[in-house]
């Protein structure tokens, strides 16, 4: 997990880019004039917010969609309960809710025959 330092080194690192991306919005936006006299500053925010959420579910659906479709590090590839070795599943449909809002992404699943269950490796892994 990022700390808070590393967050900001992130920000720091990308921030041209973003500045760049948000001169790009404003324009589509509001046009070459940018934002018009007697606009209140409520709905720009209201605007921002919203562009800003719609980035972060972005951001994170591909992250997570990505990660599953790389194959899974050793060490995840074991059933948590007994420590067996487990067996490739279909993947599953994964709602998940984010400061942000939903997002969806197909969860790479295993199955324990030993212990008949199934289990999703994007979740902790247990020291063997």
């Amino acid at each position: 997990m990022a700390t808070k330092t590393e967050t900001n080194e992130i920000l720091q690192s990308v921030a041209p880019q973003l500045d760049a991306m948000a001169k790009n919005l404003l324009q589509q936006v509001y046009g070459e004039e940018g934002l018009p006299w007697g606009t209140p500053f409520s709905e720009l925010e209201d605007v921002s917010m919203e562009l800003a959420h719609h980035l972060a579910r972005s951001l994170m659906q591909q992250a997570a969609q990505n990660q599953a479709i790389q194959e899974v590090p050793e060490g995840y590839e074991v059933c948590p309960g007994c420590s067996k070795p487990v067996e490739k599943a279909a993947p599953r449909e994964r709602p998940l809710t984010t400061r942000a809002g939903e997002i969806q992404w197909e969860e790479p699943k295993r199955y324990c025959r030993k212990c008949r269950q199934d289990f999703f490796p994007s979740g902790e892994v247990t020291s063997t």
